[in-house]
């Protein structure tokens, strides 16, 4: 950091995927089907090598994430007939297979928080979490129509309930009707959605995890409270509609505590957005000129 310089790399089979949870970062590689995790406290003491590198078997387009803890750590199973994978294995810090299961066919989507991790599935999702020092699955369904399945998840620290989007895969047009988003609820089991008017564009979580922002296809941007799946307020037009054809750049979120920054790709603008119980206003446009797509948040 005060002289930045390349400490070192890891490499794998391509493509990657990476995500975090507590202090453990993991990284996916498509190309082999293994894993590797790194704590960055043995990142901090001065280790570049990952604390754990597994592989889960057949190379496959698949995602793995450290459990509650880090006592454990969790990964996709490709399916034994096809190449998507259809559940979940589970290892100790030692590399030892632990658990597994094939009960999450279509497995894609993926997030964590000190509930456990949640995987979506073509018919729900499924929790991995730990009781009794042993890893346990758990199936969450959709609290009227099990036709739903699971497709992106979002969690965030402190708060105990995932936002999902569900749909009915194969199910086209997409509508209000096949296509949702909504709260995961570990308790009950139960995945619930939450009424908005239109088709969702794409999803976050506040930073305290109380609130779920939903920016619609029209550009309206949603708050609901996590607890109650109600809208708590709404700025509309916040950005520009969703094309309905061709290439385009989807807006993202980032948070930091009381503040929300969305990127508004076709303005070149980054938004600053204050929550003040649950309703949103625009704070400042940060101009960025060109197409500002991603947006991440430091210290």
């Amino acid at each position: 950091r005060q002289a930045p310089r390349l400490l070192g790399w890891h490499e794998g089979a391509l493509p990657t995927h990476g995500n975090y949870l507590g202090a453990v970062a993991s990284v996916w590689f498509d190309g082999t089907g293994a894993m590797s995790f790194w704590d960055e406290r043995m990142l901090a003491a001065g280790s570049l090598a990952p604390m754990l590198t597994v592989n889960t078997g057949a190379a496959h387009h698949g995602a793995g994430m450290v459990k509650p803890g880090a006592q454990f750590v969790s990964g996709s199973l490709r399916a034994t007939t096809g190449t998507s994978p259809d559940g979940v294995v589970v290892f100790d810090r030692q590399g030892n297979r632990v658990d597994s299961t094939r009960t999450c066919p279509g497995l894609h989507g993926l997030a964590g928080n000190g509930e456990g991790v949640l995987y979506g599935c073509a018919d729900g999702a499924l929790l991995v979490a730990i009781q009794g020092g042993r890893p346990a699955f758990a199936k969450l369904t959709h609290a009227t129509d099990a036709r739903f399945g699971v497709g992106t998840v979002w969690a965030a620290d402190g708060q105990s309930r995932f936002l999902v989007r569900l749909s009915i895969r194969g199910a086209s047009p997409a509508s209000t009707a096949n296509r949702q988003i909504g709260v995961a609820d570990p308790a009950s089991r139960r995945m619930t959605p939450i009424a908005i008017p239109e088709l969702d564009w794409t999803a976050g979580l506040s930073y305290d995890g109380r609130h779920a922002l939903v920016l619609g296809r029209s550009g309206t941007l949603y708050v609901a409270d996590m607890a109650t799946r109600q809208v708590t307020g709404q700025l509309a037009s916040v950005v520009a509609p969703m094309p309905t054809a061709g290439t385009f750049v989807t807006p993202f979120f980032a948070e930091a505590a009381g503040v929300v920054y969305m990127t508004s790709p076709t303005t070149g603008e980054v938004l600053e957005l204050t929550l003040t119980n649950g309703v949103p206003s625009v704070a400042r446009r940060i101009r960025t000129g060109g197409t500002p797509e991603r947006v991440v948040v430091l210290g």
